[in-house]
């Protein structure tokens, strides 16, 4: 019962995760076309040519003027907002009730259950374990050959 009671939760988390989510992604396309505003400035004496006519605000001359200094900087290292934060906050509350659900569900297991699963996950470790120094093997056996490739110059050849 305690395991669909976290089924329950997670669905709702979900949602509000979503919502979250949206809510965030319109914060950053905002703060991307502040950006692009900014960067169609020439110079710092545009911005205060704009706020000096009117067509800003002294709020948006001040921020135009912390892009415009920043660049790219202020776009990306910026102070995470109340909804990033909320969002940061319910995907770790998420990951909590996802393996407060998978106890429960171990807890619900009898012990001929609970040797089989453990046996499961051992295997599906092995697996991953496989499959990621496949990766890595093809990915040095990739770069290998870009690295003699450059050295070579046949990267310029193909080109």
């Amino acid at each position: 019962m305690e395991a669909n009671a976290c089924d329950k939760v997670l669905k709702e988390l979900e949602r509000l995760i979503g919502k979250y989510q949206r809510k965030v992604e319109k914060e950053t396309e905002k703060r991307q076309a502040e950006f692009e505003t900014v960067m169609g400035y020439q110079s710092e004496s545009d911005i205060q040519d704009a706020y000096g006519w009117e067509f800003i605000t002294e709020a948006q001359y001040e921020r135009y003027l912390e892009i415009f200094r920043e660049g790219r900087d202020a776009l990306e290292k910026h102070v995470p907002t109340v909804n990033e934060r909320a969002f940061a906050i319910l995907q770790n509350i998420r990951a909590d009730v996802i393996c407060e659900r998978q106890n429960y569900r171990y807890e619900a297991m009898s012990p001929d259950e609970l040797r089989a699963e453990i046996k499961r996950q051992q295997e599906a470790e092995r697996e991953w374990g496989k499959r990621l120094k496949a990766i890595k093997a093809k990915r040095m056996l990739v770069s290998g050959q870009d690295a003699r490739q450059s050295s070579s110059g046949e990267g310029d050849a193909a080109v």
